[in-house]
């Protein structure tokens, strides 16, 4: 997004409601993942 923020879907549900993370909570949530901190 041009503002800075991150959508994202399910996707299995692609037409279904879309979550929007600040650019902060995107870099938590990556960094996160990319520590392992998730069991995806």
């Amino acid at each position: 997004m041009a503002d800075g923020k991150v959508a994202v879907r399910h996707s299995h549900h692609p037409d279904g409601a879309a979550i929007v993370y600040n650019a902060d909570e995107w870099a938590a949530f990556m960094a996160g993942a990319k520590s392992g901190e998730f069991d995806f």
